[in-house]
């Protein structure tokens, strides 16, 4: 028997995304014969979004106040109607024929229930640190298991019956951009439905990160709150994605460094083991390492030395205040 056309609502959440906003609309239209719609949730913008996502044909919601993307791809979905439900963020441009990998897996898979993609290798802004943070993404997503029990927004599909079996987003715990994503993916889990990653479903990425930036977000938006998901979903918890044994390695040994550069003010040979602890972390991550090396080159392979031992050592910080935050909240 013919399997019967899937119809799939692209849902977009936005807070003055501008000229972003257009070059994510602007691919999307070029596919839009296999779409069934395009909504845009406005967060109460302020820089015109409003009439540039009318302008360029989608369907546009427009909220009074701001209250997180979770919130609005929440409103999104539920004034869609399709069976496929396409979550794509305004920093994001679809990359040519997305729209048919997507339409053909989840017709060859019924009884999936979501997917996820990945950014890909060309990431537009320049700098190290968003060159890094966007690299790295792609590099996980590309070589992460097929089956993985998290989801991501950023460019994540879902059925629409187990989109609504879950109650959608968590609007009123995650107000703010965190791992909204992530905890969705987790309830799909509980309920035994099953996500994979959909490797050649990429967007390219043009969102600038700064160190600053990348920092704080790694740590308050991502570290800290996963940490204290994964103590409360003990049973789901998992080593997938970048949550490996080889991450949780590079913390400790990044840790030890510093405490030896601490015991190296009293006694000098403690800065022998500092720097072999430093050391160990680019073989726990030389695949990492490797691929950064041959899409950006060597200079940017010895940038990404030392953008890893800072990672892990805010991923350590992170994890840290995440268990305080989990037992605060418990």
């Amino acid at each position: 028997m013919p399997v019967p056309s899937l119809k799939i609502s692209v849902v977009i959440p936005n807070y003055n995304g501008g000229d972003l906003l257009r070059r994510c609309l602007e691919a999307l239209n070029r596919e839009r014969d296999q779409l069934h719609e395009v909504v845009v949730v406005d967060d109460a913008s302020t820089d015109g979004s409003v009439d540039l996502a009318r302008s360029l044909g989608a369907r546009v919601m427009r909220r009074a106040e701001n209250g997180g993307p979770a919130a609005a791809r929440n409103e999104g979905a539920l004034d869609s109607s399709g069976d496929i439900i396409w979550f794509v963020d305004s920093d994001t441009e679809i990359r040519p024929g997305a729209t048919s990998v997507l339409l053909d897996y989840f017709a060859r898979n019924p009884g999936l229930a979501a997917v996820i993609g990945s950014y890909d290798d060309t990431p537009s802004a320049p700098a190290a640190p968003s060159q890094f943070k966007n690299l790295f993404h792609h590099y996980v997503h590309q070589h992460g298991p097929q089956m993985v029990s998290s989801f991501w927004s950023g460019c994540g599909a879902v059925r629409r019956e187990a989109f609504l079996a879950v109650g959608g987003f968590d609007a009123e715990y995650w107000r703010e951009p965190m791992i909204e994503d992530i905890h969705l993916g987790y309830e799909l889990g509980k309920r035994g439905l099953k996500i994979h990653i959909l490797k050649t479903l990429q967007v390219t990425h043009h969102k600038t990160w700064t160190l600053k930036s990348l920092i704080k977000t790694d740590i308050f938006h991502r570290a800290v709150p996963w940490t204290a998901l994964l103590l409360k979903h003990d049973k789901y918890r998992n080593r997938e994605l970048n949550l490996g044994n080889n991450a949780r390695y590079s913390v400790i040994s990044v840790y030890g460094a510093i405490l030896c550069l601490f015991a190296a003010v009293w006694q000098w040979w403690f800065a022998i083991p500092m720097m072999l602890l430093l050391a160990v972390v680019i073989p726990l991550n030389w695949g990492l390492l490797s691929f950064f090396k041959e899409r950006r080159g060597f200079a940017f392979f010895l940038k990404c030395i030392a953008l890893l031992w800072l990672y892990y050592w805010y991923c350590g910080l992170g994890l840290v205040l995440g268990i305080l935050k989990y037992l605060r909240e418990k």
